[in-house]
């Protein structure tokens, strides 16, 4: 598959999680900072946890749909998931521990947030969550995305913000976040495998490279040195060479 238009540089593993982690963290912890309340949980017991997790799931299955219509029928929006996409996935496609990390760990932070924290601070309806979740959709602009997906961000912050108001339980938001993008993720993943491989083979590639330039009898890629494998010269005796010759000719 051809690389969407204006391709962001490609990442090395290392920043994707670096950066994901990093700014997840930081979004935390502004939200509870800001928060400054108990965390809303909704009621306690077993059938409520049960309800909430169903209008989680909801939430995420809904959102997944819309995304796979929005996907086949609109290029802009198209383009701009495979440009975000093609820079943070191909690096952790190939381990399922940190690609439920790069899902969860926004998910986390952006929902503590915008929903958790910015929701309540505006007001406790349809108001804090129209706002909060256009300015959650106007910083979706970066990164190599565009209108239609920062639209779609807002359209998609309002969603969860409705399932928090709903069930007044500030996990739903997260887990139903936290669903959708690995639903995104995973159906990504299936469908560029050819990215994810030749991330991996360029990366295998420069990896080699990089070996041989430091040290270049590095040959085979096993960033074994070569020359270690070679028996120690030994000096010829001639002496020795001579007995051998004599021994040969009697």
């Amino acid at each position: 598959m051809a690389a969407p238009r204006g391709a962001l540089p490609a990442a090395t593993r290392e920043a994707v999680l670096r950066s994901c982690g990093a700014t997840s963290g930081l979004m935390l912890l502004a939200g509870t900072l800001a928060r400054g309340q108990a965390w809303p949980t909704g009621a306690g017991t077993a059938e409520t946890a049960v309800l909430h997790l169903g209008v989680a799931v909801g939430a995420a299955a809904s959102v997944t749909a819309a995304r796979s219509v929005l996907l086949q029928k609109n290029r802009a929006f198209r383009d701009a998931t495979d440009r975000s996409n093609a820079q943070v996935l191909p690096p952790v496609a190939q381990n399922p521990c940190e690609v439920a990390f790069v899902c969860l760990a926004p998910a986390a932070g952006e929902e503590m947030l915008f929903r958790n924290a910015l929701v309540p601070a505006i007001a406790w309806d349809w108001r804090g969550v129209v706002i909060a979740g256009s300015v959650f959709g106007a910083l979706h602009l970066t990164g190599g995305r565009n209108f239609t997906f920062a639209a779609w961000a807002a359209a998609v912050g309002c969603a969860y913000g409705a399932a928090l108001l709903v069930t007044g339980d500030g996990n739903v938001p997260i887990v139903a976040h936290a669903i959708a993008n690995a639903a995104s993720a995973y159906m990504w993943i299936q469908e560029h495998p050819e990215d994810v491989r030749n991330y991996h083979h360029e990366n295998s590639m420069q990896e080699r490279k990089y070996k041989n330039e430091v040290n270049p009898n590095v040959a085979d890629g096993t960033g074994e040195d070569q020359t270690a494998k070679d028996p120690p010269f030994e000096p010829l005796d001639p002496q020795g060479l001579q007995n051998k010759r004599s021994r040969r000719t009697k």
